[in-house]
């Protein structure tokens, strides 16, 4: 695994292979419900699609789909076949299945969705007990292949399969039943090569069938109803570089290159509560914790103007974030797109003309380009009813096998999507019949709008283009109003810092000048005690002048030295040298004295000098001191303010509130949010033909009907997201819905609870996304993620529950990561997207 550095081994190959080896848990048999039933079916049972069975729907709003899960085998066992752990390593009873498909009410198989179990074709293809494509794509299409043409022979009824009539034939066309279905579990089982898994008379195993009650559709989707959701985009992946955008950051790709802890730094804390760096809306005029604002500033501006990744701190120095700092942000993002609108001149640019095929009865106009990239989904991972958590894998306890029931993928025509209004908006068109902070089901809320749209009319009239006017300069005018606050607050936000620094430096002058005067001092006793040496030397020197001319004098007369023959000279010439040489040495000692005396003169001027210029750099700082104080005290919101003493770190408080934000910037944001809902509000109106069209496209999408046409659907996408700001996919379904997309990405996607959130499913999600936000508390679209509005399907009433989809133990994982060459801490049981992301992520924490 990348540690803070680039990628040095792939892990995609490794989280492509657990995926393919994580099916999803199959519903639990359970006591029939009104709307529902999951019912192992022995032999001799009656089908649900019987007549003796009675599932029949009496109105044509409503109608039973089957989902059949055929071949039951326990996971373990299909481990054990893979050679990746023993028989005694894998203590699991859960059962999967070799293959799935959807049945109509009257008995006619949907032969578009047989769908092939990804972990038997994994388990056939590590066994190498069959011949079978190495790509599961060509393994699904040649297996369905053959699949329906055993049902042809058999003669079943499946949809949009018409049978040649000839004279005289006798009409063997029938319902699926039981004997068909064995034939398919002998055919899988015979072209996988996994005879040793199933008994030569499959026609004793149960079929699991899940009967649910929904609105009528005649096709099924690009909705996995067997296989990790991820498994498809991670194929994908696996041919498509690694630099990627978003989904590079969590590689460890383009990491930041310093990082800076914000636990522990209220200085880089300080910086990102920057006024600057606030948005110019907010859906409340409370005062956020410095925490919530430093998430909010850090998220918009960190990835703003760029492509890629970040992660939220779980602490910072003032605490932690709120769960529901996502919120905020989205209002100062609707914000921003509001000034986008309101600078278009005319509404109807707000799209192209030319409109789009969506399908062959529907067209799609296309959002001004200014819009693009304000796309927002949030996403969390599924969750357990029962105690609202994930074991995230396989589980070793026996008792644990009960799984929960109500998928989604198991009702059809349901959306795994939810929208929820941002406060605010539910006082305005076509919003009056929303609930505040209530999660609706995506689906519905489009049907609701859609029929708000109905009734307007197609045209703007002039009132409507004097509004919009009205309404764009409102929206422009209030941001910049936002603008200029936070520009003023902006110096006072520099103004700390500063006088921090010149706080600090006019105790470092003062040091440096007691310093400076103690080594002036010192001088001044080295000064004279050198000057007494001096003198002691200049003396000795004199002493030994007077002695040679005294000396002199006494040189022996002529006379004498005649008489001796000048011996008399000899004894006084050695004096006279001897008197010479002391004299020589004393003068030596007093130029040498001097010259320290000379060195000591000038360091003592030096210091002087110097002392002098930081007594004038000691009274410009304290000016510059007492003039920022005085600015600083001119603030009109001094309690709103951050001030020196929390910076230096003296103020201990850890729910401190985000600084600058005084009731009047308050205020100030607050308006502009309302006003860019109203912008909102009257592009939806003023342009309904346009906003109907992308509405019921994107209900086709998230239906799972998407246009062939990559540019469409993403058109489809801005179009939902212009309507709902927020947009929550459950993260395990995020990356077959936006798969449709081709090359387009959409803006952002923001992970919540991304602590239990797999890598791969993350990966595989934000490869069809610019930027990703991921942080690890819940948030409240994460509690709500699993209770999507009329699933037909109830919460299991099991005393355990375990993760929805299965994943292979941590030996296999292992197994699996040296046979790809990947470091095992990539492995899933080893961490998770959070982990990830925050190695690389600027901010450490």
């Amino acid at each position: 695994m990348t540690a803070r550095t680039r990628i040095h081994d792939d892990p995609i190959e490794l989280w492509r292979s657990v995926a393919q080896l994580s099916p999803r848990v199959l519903p639990r048999p359970r006591a029939s419900e009104r709307a529902s039933t999951v019912k192992d079916y022995l032999s001799g049972h009656h089908l649900p699609w019987e007549p003796a069975a009675g599932h029949v729907s009496h109105g044509k709003d409503r109608t039973w789909r089957h989902v059949v899960f055929a071949g039951l085998v326990q996971y373990r066992r299909l481990m054990t076949f893979t050679g990746l752990v023993s028989d005694d390593a894998a203590h699991t009873a859960e059962l999967t299945a070799l293959f799935a498909a959807r049945v109509t009410e009257d008995g006619r198989l949907l032969a578009e969705s047989l769908e092939l179990s990804r972990a038997a074709w994994a388990a056939a293809v590590l066994g190498r007990q069959a011949d079978v494509p190495t790509l599961f794509a060509d393994a699904a299409e040649q297996w369905r292949a053959g699949a329906v043409d055993v049902l042809r022979e058999r003669r079943v009824q499946m949809y949009g399969v018409r049978y040649h009539r000839i004279t005289d034939d006798i009409e063997r066309d029938h319902p699926l039943d039981r004997a068909d279905i064995t034939q398919i579990i002998k055919y899988t089982r015979n072209w996988l090569g996994l005879q040793a898994l199933f008994p030569d008379k499959p026609k004793n195993l149960p079929i699991r069938i899940a009967s649910t009650l929904v609105p009528p559709v005649n096709s099924v989707g690009d909705t996995s109803i067997l296989n990790h959701p991820a498994a498809e985009d991670l194929d994908l992946a696996t041919d498509t570089t690694r630099f990627r955008q978003a989904a590079a950051g969590l590689l460890g790709v383009d990491a930041a290159e310093s990082f800076e802890d914000v636990t522990e730094s209220r200085e880089i804390l300080y910086y990102a509560l920057a006024p600057q760096m606030i948005p110019e809306g907010t859906f409340h005029l409370d005062r956020p914790t410095a925490a919530t604002q430093f998430a909010i500033n850090a998220a918009l501006n960190e990835l703003s103007h760029a492509e890629g990744l970040w992660c939220c701190p779980r602490r910072t120095a003032a605490g932690a974030p709120d769960p529901t700092w996502t919120d905020d942000m989205l209002a100062g993002f609707v914000t921003r797109r509001a000034v986008a609108m309101a600078n278009i001149p005319d509404p109807a640019e707000l799209f192209d003309p030319e409109p789009l095929t969506w399908s062959g009865s529907r067209q799609i106009f296309v959002p001004h380009p200014d819009l693009a990239q304000f796309e927002i989904l949030r996403s969390s991972p599924l969750l357990d009813h029962a105690d609202g958590t994930d074991t995230g894998s396989y589980s070793g306890v026996q008792g644990c096998q009960r799984a929960r029931t109500d998928h989604l993928v198991f009702a059809p025509g349901v959306s795994p999507a939810q929208v929820r209004l941002l406060p605010g908006m539910e006082d305005g068109e076509p919003y009056r019949e929303f609930t505040k902070d209530q999660n609706v089901e995506a689906v519905h809320a489009i049907d609701s709008v859609l029929n708000t749209l109905g009734h307007l009319s197609p045209h703007m009239t002039p009132e409507d283009y004097e509004l919009w006017d009205e309404t764009a300069e409102a929206v422009l005018a209030s941001v910049e109003r936002v603008h200029t606050l936070l520009r003023e607050r902006q110096r006072f936000h520099e103004v700390v810092p500063m006088l921090l620094r010149n706080e600090e430096v006019v105790t470092d002058i003062a040091e440096a000048l007691a310093e400076s005067s103690g080594g002036i001092a010192e001088k001044e006793e080295e000064l004279a005690r050198l000057t007494q040496l001096h003198d002691a030397a200049r003396a000795c020197s004199m002493e030994f002048s007077d002695a040679i001319a005294t000396h002199l004098r006494d040189e022996p007369r002529m006379i004498s030295r005649l008489a001796t023959f000048g011996r008399v000279r000899v004894p006084w010439r050695e004096r006279l040298s001897q008197l010479r040489r002391s004299q020589s040495i004393a003068q030596a000692e007093e130029q040498d004295a001097q010259a320290k005396v000379d060195g000591v003169h000038r360091e003592l001027r030096q210091l002087r000098a110097a002392h002098e210029a930081l007594r004038d750099d000691l009274r410009e700082n304290k000016a510059s001191v007492r003039s920022l104080r005085d600015e600083l005290a001119s603030y009109r919101y001094p309690d709103q303010a951050i001030d020196q003493e929390w910076l230096a770190g003296d103020w201990q408080e850890t729910g401190a509130l985000a600084p600058w934000l005084d009731s009047e910037i308050q205020q100030a944001r607050y308006e502009a949010f309302r006003a860019a809902l109203r912008m909102h509000s009257m592009a939806i109106q003023g342009l309904p033909t346009e906003f109907r069209a992308g509405l019921l496209a994107a209900r086709d999408l998230l239906s799972g009907h998407p246009s062939g046409d990559s540019t469409a659907v993403y058109a489809a996408w801005q179009v939902l997201c212009l309507v709902f700001p927020q947009v929550s996919i459950q993260a395990e379904f995020l990356p077959g819905i936006c798969r449709s997309l081709g090359d387009h990405r959409l803006g952002w996607i923001l992970y919540s609870d991304s602590a239990r959130l797999r890598p791969g499913v993350a990966y595989a999600g934000m490869l069809h996304a610019q930027r990703a936000i991921l942080f690890a508390d819940k948030s409240d679209d994460a509690a709500a993620a699993n209770q999507i509005a009329g699933s037909g399907i109830a919460s299991t009433t099991a005393e355990h529950s375990s993760s929805p989809y299965m994943v292979p133990p941590d030996t296999a994982q292992i197994a699996l990561a040296k046979a790809n060459a990947c470091s095992v801490d990539w492995a899933p049981s080893r961490t998770n997207a959070y982990e990830l992301a925050l190695a690389a992520s600027r901010y450490s924490g």
